[in-house]
């Protein structure tokens, strides 16, 4: 299984505006996303026109056998998977977004993120990841714009706590890791993007994909606009970490066997 791992630096100046914000993490917007999308092949100078179109909160699909997409979402976790064969081009495309206060202390501290992204990509296609931040709300309306604007810069007023992300193997686990400085008692937004795209003959394969962790300091207590409880960053599995654990199934199943012969 081929891994990569990307640390991003901690982001300077993040901490100014998540300090000038104010109110209650439960007043603020939570929603899930998702978009499947089937286009006509483009050319270098423009995009090809949409065939089908198909937007949801947790799941949509499109297509047929030959050209088809799907994606889903729930907060912390997103995926998506495309096929494309001939003058189709396939998207699938997510985005959770959630509302976090850290209460406990006082002053500012540092929370660790992690980001586990798993797949395949067979032929023409890639893999794209990203989060960012604010301390306005995001709004559907506005990252659906996004999506149609081609993947450009972060969403307007937004930091990149993970800039989007492309280079991802054609198989195995990526780890995205960073930090953000924080305001203790002070709400911000974080809006987390996954997406294939494939074309000519190529399918991405990233349906499992991408799992969220988060963690506070030792005195810090995480809030949510959703409620969510998040997966601990720890406890996302390390590439490493996932196939020691897979060998360790496979060990423990054949010992079993051998123990209680059928």
């Amino acid at each position: 299984m081929q891994t990569q791992a990307k640390i991003i630096p901690l982001l300077a100046g993040l901490f100014f505006i998540l300090a000038s914000g104010s109110g209650n993490a439960a007043d603020l917007a939570s929603f899930t996303l998702v978009r499947a999308q089937i286009e006509g092949a483009g050319t270098d100078d423009s995009d090809g026109d949409v065939v089908e179109q198909k937007f949801g909160t947790a799941f949509a699909e499109v297509g047929s056998a030959d050209w088809y997409s799907k994606a889903r979402s729930g907060f912390g976790n997103n995926g998506a998977y495309a096929i494309a064969t001939g003058n189709r081009e396939a998207f699938g495309e997510s985005w959770w977004v959630d509302a976090f206060t850290v209460t406990g202390g006082q002053g500012q501290g540092e929370l660790t993120l992690a980001i586990s992204v798993s797949g395949t990509i067979t032929g023409a296609g890639r893999a794209n990841y990203g989060l960012f931040t604010r301390q306005q709300k995001y709004t559907e309306e506005e990252l659906r714009g996004w999506l149609d604007s081609g993947i450009p810069a972060p969403p307007a007023g937004s930091l990149a706590v993970v800039p989007l992300t492309w280079s991802f193997p054609a198989s195995g686990t990526t780890v995205l890791t960073a930090h953000i400085p924080f305001a203790y008692d002070q709400p911000f937004h974080l809006a987390s993007y996954f997406g294939v795209e494939t074309w000519g003959e190529g399918v991405a394969d990233f349906y499992g994909s991408a799992h969220f962790g988060i963690t506070a300091p030792a005195d810090g207590l995480i809030a949510t606009s959703s409620g969510t409880q998040y997966l601990a960053a720890a406890a996302v599995p390390e590439p490493v970490s996932a196939a020691l654990m897979a060998l360790g199934l496979v060990a423990v199943l054949l010992a079993r066997r051998r123990a209680d012969p059928m």
